[in-house]
């Protein structure tokens, strides 16, 4: 694949751009305490999934209508004020500058992200992030998709003919991008190493934001 004018980087945050771990679960248990104060609070994996999703394996989970899935979200995006606290979040290396090359390089910067983009904002300036780095009008959010596929899909639905490229960290995000037919790179800085990207189908695996993968991207332009 070679760039053209103005290619699409669709990054995942949480473990792409942002160290992974960030909140977790805490996150959608106070959401669905503050909708039912008495319900159970199960332990389900979140790695790799849309907030959407999430909520409704929880309130499964916890034998709990899935019509109250509107409303732990809307406190989730409530509660995501937290993230504003710069103590909770950290930018892991290189982002920052790799986000300014892309940029001055011609590539946009979109998001493709579980999150709602409440959470998203909040996250990312968070933790320090120079948000206008962050091409808004071309990312893609988890606030009401089931799956992660669907926002893949989504944003190759909207933009049919914009060359994109989706980076991510999680084997999760591969599949998103096979389903959508777009070019994927793993980035082996959250919880996955090399080994977990042996079956999906890459552009490039880098162990992180450093000279490799912009090598890969020099190779686009």
């Amino acid at each position: 694949m070679h760039k053209t004018r103005e290619t699409i980087l669709l990054w995942d945050i949480d473990g792409t751009l942002l160290a992974a771990g960030n909140g977790g679960l805490e996150h959608y248990h106070n959401s669905l305490s503050a909708v039912r104060p008495t319900a159970p609070l199960p332990v389900i994996n979140t790695h790799g999934k849309t907030d959407w999703q999430v909520i409704h394996e929880l309130l499964i989970a916890a034998d709990l209508s899935s019509e109250l899935a509107p409303d732990v979200s809307t406190q989730l995006d409530r509660l995501s004020a937290v993230f504003l606290d710069t103590e909770k979040l950290s930018v892991l290396p290189h982002v920052q500058e790799t986000l300014a090359t892309c940029r001055e390089s011609g590539f946009r910067n979109g998001l493709l992200t579980g999150n709602s983009e409440m959470r998203s904002r909040h996250k990312l300036g968070g933790a320090g992030l120079d948000l206008d780095l962050i091409d808004w009008d071309v990312s893609f959010f988890g606030a009401r998709s089931r799956v992660r596929p669907d926002l893949a899909l989504a944003a190759r639905s909207a933009l049919p003919n914009s060359p994109m490229i989706i980076v991510g960290d999680t084997p999760f995000d591969g599949i998103a991008a096979a389903a959508a037919d777009i070019p994927f790179i793993a980035v082996c800085t959250g919880t996955y190493g090399r080994e977990a990207f042996v079956d999906v189908a890459t552009l490039a695996v880098v162990d992180d934001l450093t000279s490799g993968f912009r090598e890969i991207l020099g190779d686009l332009i």
